[in-house]
């Protein structure tokens, strides 16, 4: 097959071929212009990049470029002609050919990596096939006119002094993805153990705009109950909660979950004996955050717990004292936020 190799220049401003050298291409691939110069030319267009010529423009990029040349959609149909456009790689080279209605395709051959110049080579071929008017120079794009100067321009250009007044300078809020809180508190808990009691808890978490993460630990004060056979059994929560809240405003609610131990021993018996027994459960939080002073606010929240295991407390092998089946707080807590 014959070729063409493009002698070297300095590349245009508008990175496409040069209108001799597509024409040349156009001149050795293509049927003489005057006999397929009457009547409109639609093209039925088989585009293929082969290997090595993956990174070159697809099938839409090369219409664009045929439509910008003959300045309408030749790929419409019914299609009057069938092309054939074949891009590969090889031996170093970028190689394109063109073949119109089964006519003799020859190739057109680039060393260049960049395989925008035989595509436009390629384009401009075809676009010629269709109108001879393409090898006209595309018109140059429209030069913007400067808008008229303003009234203090103008007064500058005349000379005289002008010194607009300087604006007061408002420094703009950096935000702050996230803040970092602490807080201790204490609160008065029924059904966590065998009588009504207080605690105190302990909690550090991360907040970003209206949704957190906490980590609370709790301990309990122990308290005790009574056996038939006259001693008590005594125990006392010690838990830590993972607590993800969502915040409304000062409004608050969260999800608890609670891992922990109920710490017991028994009391005025003949054999004393101590019990850590296990306590996981799940619940709830609503609450309140009200703002103090600076970085400080008070917390006012209501909890409820539900025990997946209810722990049993038993005294010589008899039972004293078993979970309720739901257990509340009611707490406070001063917070400061970094």
């Amino acid at each position: 097959m014959g070729s063409i190799r493009e002698p070297k220049r300095q590349p245009s401003r508008r990175g496409g071929p040069s209108v001799i050298s597509a024409c040349a291409f156009a001149a050795l691939s293509l049927c003489p212009l005057d006999a397929l110069a009457d009547g409109a030319i639609n093209v039925a267009l088989d585009y293929d990049r082969g290997p090595g010529a993956e990174a070159c423009p697809d099938v839409s990029g090369f219409e664009s470029i045929v439509r910008a040349r003959v300045g309408h959609d030749p790929f419409v149909a019914p299609a009057s002609v069938r092309a054939r456009v074949r891009i590969v790689r090889k031996d170093g080279e970028l190689i394109g050919t063109l073949e119109v209605d089964g006519s003799r395709a020859r190739a057109i051959r680039s060393a260049s990596r960049d395989c925008d110049e035989i595509v436009a080579s390629i384009a401009l071929a075809l676009a010629i096939r269709i109108d001879p008017s393409s090898l006209a120079p595309m018109p140059a794009p429209p030069i913007e006119q400067a808008p008229p100067a303003a009234p203090e321009q103008k007064a500058r250009e005349a000379g005289a002094d002008i010194t607009p007044a300087p604006a007061p300078s408002t420094p703009s809020p950096t935000p702050q993805s996230f803040t970092l809180r602490s807080s201790i508190g204490a609160l008065a808990a029924i059904g966590s153990g065998p009588q009504l009691t207080g605690g105190a808890t302990l909690q550090l978490g991360v907040r970003s705009r209206d949704v957190s993460v906490g980590l609370e630990g709790r301990v309990d004060l122990p308290t005790d109950e009574g056996a038939a056979s006259g001693g008590r059994v005594r125990a006392g929560l010690l838990a830590g909660t993972l607590l993800p809240c969502l915040h409304h405003q000062v409004l608050l609610g969260c999800m608890l979950a609670t891992v922990g131990v109920l710490r017991a021993s028994g009391e005025s018996v003949l054999e004393s004996k101590s019990e850590s027994i296990p306590v996981v459960a799940v619940g709830a939080r609503l609450g309140v955050e009200l703002p103090i002073s600076g970085p400080f606010l008070v917390r006012f929240h209501l909890d409820g717990l539900a025990p997946l295991i209810r722990p049993t407390l038993r005294l010589d092998a008899s039972p004293v004292w078993r979970a309720p089946a739901f257990s509340g707080a009611l707490g406070a807590a001063l917070a400061a936020v970094f």
